[in-house]
């Protein structure tokens, strides 16, 4: 959908005199979508609302300084009016409100992201998707006693602006995209006191479809694909591309966009971490049918960059209806399912569920996930997830509450290379074989979260291991089904069943909680051999009498086994032909 872009007409900028600035104090403009924020940045942002009033502008200023009014842009045969703010102070606080020919709205702040200008820089944006009004006072109970009363100063919306620089909402903002009153009661209208004072960034669910209300409600940054615009898009907030992806439909020209995209943030120096959303799963342990083939291939585009140019990153989704975090093997990229917000919760044992390697922690429940992002010297991007709940028990989103957490950490020190402990250079009788390393050591201190142990039958060659274990059953947790399946397990050994007769090599590396891993440990090697043939125990040493006694009690039981057998299946027998309905 096409949106009539704003004029260029300069400002009108007041005088002292206040009652040139404002409408009638006893009228206000009639809202069927009170102001909401779009498309920030550190020069920029755009206030959007819905109104049948004619005559919008938009009124802004900084304290202290004189106000200026803008002209209001329509979206085309809408009432949606936006107006975009360009040439802002960075980090700044300003404050708005709507003029119609009603009279003036209320007043309502947002504050311009900051830029990368001095040593240290924080900014924090929080995440939640699957808001599809299944269960809208969900929505409004993580807006209002979520991320307003736990994110932002004294729990006061008004400081929720200088607080957090954006909700980004992982798709299925509604349940049915063509439906307009769902947009304004069930999204906006259940998060407006939120929406005021932060701004939304948006990825397309499936629910989301016909789009054309998404498109005409958003208003967002026109660097995606032409012909698609808005549709992905990304930006930069200090030291993070954030990217956004449509998931929903399946484009090539995404994905040569998402590729270019990438390079651009790979050869860009002053981006440190990449965060991408979009709406389905690549997998899913609660909800597997919602697995979706292309969303796999953005993470496999994501891993390659962070393998290439080390540059850590994670991938946002919902559509699952339930919060998992967890990683890649080989490179340092987070999996972070943010859902659910208001949709039906998908618990445990309404699909059968599957124990990914990726997932570290699963749960069935509501609630939102909180990123920080850090610029400096010692750099991070961290999260935590604050639950809600599910629908018998409720948490109210405490800090003991707190579920989860994780942070990639740029001064991160990878632990110490472990020592094979066992077996080195013997023969082990038998086909089961248990590994076991040196203690686990980091130089930061930091816990033990994995091991990764390889078995080959040629030395020096891994490419093809015949053991190449890692994920739930060598990692110090796996929270499945409300269980830890690892709890008690020590990660430091690891048992393998081998095939007898044969020489075979092993080396271990171990994973810190920031996904630093370790060197491998050098090479060690073991062979398998038979067990022992069983003979009887011999009667040599034993005494004369001693030794017949023992001769007379081995016969004994070796003709009285049969017997034995015999009566009891003569018994069966006719028990089972005495009971014939």
């Amino acid at each position: 959908m096409n949106k009539r872009k704003p004029t260029t007409a300069a400002a009108v900028i007041c005088t002292t005199s206040l009652a040139l600035c404002v409408s009638l104090a006893w009228a206000g403009p009639t809202f069927l979508v009170e102001p909401y924020l779009q498309n920030p940045g550190p020069y920029t942002m755009t206030v959007a609302w819905e109104t049948t009033d004619g005559d919008n502008r938009l009124e802004y200023w900084q304290e202290g300084l004189p106000h200026q009014i803008v002209p209001a842009a329509r979206v085309s045969a809408r009432d949606i009016w936006y107006a975009t703010l360009t040439g802002l102070d960075p980090d700044m606080t300003y404050h708005y409100r709507v003029l119609t020919e009603a009279g003036a709205g209320e007043i309502y702040k947002f504050h311009t992201w900051p830029l990368l200008d001095s040593p240290e820089r924080t900014a924090k944006f929080v995440v939640f998707s699957d808001s599809q009004g299944d269960w809208p006072e969900r929505l409004e109970d993580i807006c209002e006693n979520g991320i307003v009363a736990k994110e932002c100063l004294g729990g006061l919306a008004e400081n929720c602006s200088a607080d957090i620089a954006a909700v980004l909402v992982t798709g299925d903002l509604v349940r049915n995209g063509g439906e307009v009153s769902q947009w304004r009661d069930e999204f906006f209208g259940r998060c407006s006191d939120l929406f005021h004072y932060v701004p939304i960034l948006p990825a397309i669910g499936n629910h989301d479809s016909p789009i054309d209300n998404y498109l005409a409600y958003f208003i967002l940054p026109e660097n995606g694909s032409p012909g698609r615009l808005e549709q992905w898009y990304y930006t930069d907030l200090l030291n993070l591309r954030l990217i956004t992806l449509n998931s929903a439909t399946f484009d090539l020209g995404q994905w040569h966009w998402f590729d270019a995209t990438l390079v651009d943030a790979c050869s860009n120096p002053t981006i440190e971490y990449v965060v991408t959303q979009f709406h389905h799963a690549c997998k899913s342990e609660v909800w597997p049918p919602g697995e979706n083939i292309q969303s796999c291939i953005f993470v496999s585009r994501l891993e390659n960059v962070t393998r290439d140019c080390n540059k850590p990153s994670a991938h946002l989704f919902g559509h699952t209806h339930a919060y998992s975090r967890g990683q890649s093997r080989d490179v340092s990229h987070l999996w972070v399912n943010v859902a659910v917000s208001a949709g039906d919760i998908d618990y445990w044992g309404e699909e059968p569920p599957r124990d990914y390697n990726e997932f570290e922690v699963s749960y069935d429940e509501y609630g939102y996930s909180v990123f920080q992002v850090k610029a400096g010297p010692a750099s991070s991007l961290s999260m935590v997830r604050r639950t809600g709940g599910d629908d018998t028990t409720y948490y109210g989103y405490s800090d003991e509450s707190i579920r989860d957490g994780f942070a990639f950490v740029s001064d991160n020190s990878v632990p110490d290379a472990p020592e094979p402990i066992y077996p080195v250079d013997i023969e082990v009788q038998g086909q089961t074989v248990t590994l076991q390393a040196s203690p686990y050591a980091d130089p930061d201190g930091d816990r033990h979260l994995e091991a990764h142990w390889q078995v080959t039958t040629v030395p020096g060659d891994y490419s093809s291991p015949l053991v190449n274990a890692w994920g739930n059953k060598t990692r110090a947790r796996n929270i499945f089904q409300d269980i830890d399946t690892q709890a008690g397990i020590d990660i430091t050994t690891y048992t393998v069943y081998l095939p007898l007769n044969q020489t075979y090599y092993w080396r271990v590396r171990y994973r810190d909680e920031h996904l630093g891993w370790s060197q491998w440990s050098e090479e060690s090697s073991f062979s398998t051999v038979p067990h022992p043939a069983w003979q009887p125990a011999s009667t040599a040493t034993l005494g004369a009498s001693n030794a017949g006694q023992y001769q007379d009690l081995g016969m004994l039981a070796v003709c009285a086994a049969p017997v034995a057998v015999i009566l009891i299946w003569k018994r069966k027998r006719a028990h089972s032909r005495n009971n014939v309905h």
